[in-house]
């Protein structure tokens, strides 16, 4: 028992919330750029105009300005699901682009996109605007699975089974979440295809099923099982379902695997010190290196694309958020707001971390700034939110 509690309680971690934290962002070294010459009218207008100014701020390269001040221009017309738009330089008369874009959906997929596109002509970095979080949440006291882009908007309930639900992770591909929940009473792997919210039984051993996520090409799937009577790590073959176990260690718990962004390494939890600490071994086994010795607890870390290991680490009674380069062998811990964080999830561009908040035992999600930016309240609705992953 003891065990099982351990592989759930590093899922998560403690929580507490401050006040609320303004949207817009402050700070030096942002371009100015003016949306004033967009026009349009109606509903759609105003709600492609909002999302469209809320994304640039989350971005965090940009300030928005009014007025014949701002270094760059956006101007152009949206009607519908489709917008004509263009990026200009005021001082050079530089043309970022100029570009037509439409949505099958509507004017706020179209409106990230927008956002994207300035983010990568401008800064020559991904966007995230077009990004979406799966996370736990509930407007009551039971917990479901929840989908939101990544600014908040569009947000809707997947799962209604007011059942325990845990670490819910992306696939690969951005069509499916994998989640462990005790949907028939047992903590088993659950996959659900978002287009058609098809639910399968994904992972179902005897024992405790939990922490599965994809590899970055979807071919594999590491998870920590307690089949053999412990709870170690495996990784299975997505096509195949065979697994391989790559840690064997009696009397100790692993738990929270992220997987390296070329795949062939992984970083998990275990309590080999006696208390949860980062380990990173090979996708095919091999001895585990212990990569934490900060805190007092280092639990649920994320492996971003930029080759940086986000986690959790307990300094002075809270869950801070940090950082870990493994080139470099350096940590840094991020926060120090008198919350507590929980499960990291790195955005595309390297920058940002979506994480869990939580003070006063209030929880909510907010996207963190690496690079100084207070951060931002991503779920607007009243709630409880928590355990977010990041599309990648």
């Amino acid at each position: 028992m003891k065990k099982i509690v351990f592989c759930f309680l590093v899922v998560f971690a403690a929580y507490i919330n401050a006040a609320d934290i303004d949207i817009v962002k402050t700070g030096s070294g942002k371009t100015s750029i003016s949306i004033d010459g967009v026009s349009g009218t109606g509903q759609q207008y105003k709600n492609f105009m909002y999302v469209l100014k809320r994304n640039i701020q989350i971005s965090g390269w940009f300030s928005i300005e009014t007025g014949g001040s701002a270094a760059l221009s956006l101007y152009g017309s949206q009607s519908g699901n489709s917008c004509s738009v263009a990026l200009k330089n005021r001082a050079t008369g530089y043309m970022y682009f100029s570009k037509k874009f439409t949505s099958r959906t509507d004017e706020a997929d179209l409106a990230h996109q927008v956002v994207d596109e300035i983010v990568k002509s401008v800064k020559n970095m991904p966007g995230i605007a077009s990004c979406r979080i799966v996370f736990i949440g509930s407007k009551s006291r039971k917990k479901d699975l929840y989908v939101a882009d990544l600014d908040g908007g569009r947000m809707f309930q997947v799962t209604s089974d007011k059942k325990p639900c845990y670490a819910p992770k992306w696939s690969a591909n951005g069509n499916d979440i994998l989640y462990t929940s005790s949907f028939k009473n047992f903590p088993d792997v659950y996959k659900i295809d978002l287009k058609t919210r098809k639910r399968e039984r994904f992972i179902a051993k005897p024992g405790l099923n939990c922490g599965a996520v994809y590899s970055p090409d979807g071919s594999k799937v590491a998870v920590v099982l307690s089949k053999d009577g412990n709870a170690e790590l495996y990784v299975m073959d997505a096509s195949s379902r065979k697994f391989k176990r790559l840690t064997q260690s009696p009397n100790i718990s692993e738990a929270s695997p992220s997987w390296s962004p070329d795949g062939s390494k992984i970083v998990y939890v275990a309590d080999s010190s006696g208390r949860p600490n980062l380990y990173v071994i090979n996708a095919i086994g091999g001895q585990p290196k212990r990569i934490s010795f900060h805190g007092t607890e280092n639990v649920t870390p994320c492996w971003g694309k930029n080759g940086e290991i986000a986690y959790v680490s307990r300094v002075g009674g809270r869950y801070q958020l940090a950082v870990y380069n493994p080139q470099t062998g350096e940590n840094s811990v991020l926060s120090n707001d008198g919350a507590d964080y929980e499960n990291p999830s790195w955005t595309p561009d390297g920058r940002h971390i979506v994480v869990g908040r939580t003070v006063n035992y209030r929880s909510d999600i907010y996207l963190f700034d690496t690079d100084g930016d207070k951060p931002i309240k991503l779920i607007l609705q009243s709630g409880s939110w928590s355990a977010p992953d990041c599309s990648k």
